[in-house]
């Protein structure tokens, strides 16, 4: 991992010196080394490494994909946490809530809090429900989602 945190440095420092040329020369297009590096890291199961490119490349969908997709090696709960916040598909929400749901439901607390503004509560609750989570996540205290909604799903009377 040193090895590409010294590497992003040099590529930085890099594209500051292409970016003050290409501002001399506006017609020239400034090539990027990043989406190869990308390929090198993704074809060699550089996993960590592969996330940490894609982070820094702001392609934060990937970034979290590519976490839950190599959980074993690239996923960690805090960088997750904030790289979720960051995707611009909604979708990945709902595809991090299940993944927490089925490999660290210990933690699905920490991510419902960071994601309580951004999902669809019903939703939520739908998928929870569907996985027949809802009442052992509810006991737990772990869905943050508000007393309205909640209302709009009442538990079954026994």
């Amino acid at each position: 991992m040193e090895h590409l945190k010294l590497f992003w440095s040099r590529l930085s420092e890099w594209a500051e010196y292409r970016a003050l040329w290409a501002k001399q020369a506006d017609d020239r297009p400034l090539p990027s080394d990043i989406p190869k590096v990308l390929r090198a890291a993704e074809q060699a199961h550089l996993w960590p490494e592969l996330v940490f490119l894609y982070v820094h490349y702001d392609e934060f969908d990937n970034a979290a994909l590519a976490m839950m997709e190599r959980s074993a090696d690239a996923w960690e709960h805090n960088q997750f946490k904030e790289v979720v916040v960051k995707v611009a598909n909604v979708e990945i929400y709902y595809k991090a809530l299940n993944f927490y749901l089925e490999q660290q439901p210990l933690l699905l607390n920490d991510l419902l809090s960071v994601l309580s503004a951004r999902v669809d509560h019903t939703r939520v609750v739908k998928m929870f429900k569907k996985a027949d989570e809802l009442p052992s996540k509810l006991a737990r205290g772990c869905c943050l989602i508000h007393s309205d909604t909640l209302a709009n799903h009442p538990p079954a009377p026994q």
